[in-house]
């Protein structure tokens, strides 16, 4: 049995909202987790595809800055359709 978090009354497992108050319970669903872990993946990937750019340009250590600029931008492009295929569509 899960509680309320507003006003605390017993809820059943398959309600949505508090019959009590009204508020609507927030549901996590494994969609919901996964779409979360990907983002932070895809963030690191894209903060350090920029930060190796940054080194190419003013060190001569790394990949090449251009390289490191096209993935940064393909990772942003997996990033958002990603985002996309997660979304509920109803």
């Amino acid at each position: 049995m899960q509680r309320c978090r507003t006003c605390g009354s017993v809820m059943t497992p398959t309600e949505t909202s508090c019959l009590a108050c009204g508020t609507a319970l927030k549901t996590d669903n494994k969609r919901a987790k996964t779409a979360r872990v990907l983002k932070i993946i895809m963030e690191i990937l894209f903060w350090t595809a920029v930060a190796l750019g940054l080194s190419a340009i003013f060190f001569d250590i790394g990949p090449p800055w251009k390289g490191s600029a096209l993935v940064a931008l393909l990772v942003r492009v997996l990033a958002s359709s990603a985002s996309q295929m997660v979304e509920k569509t109803d």
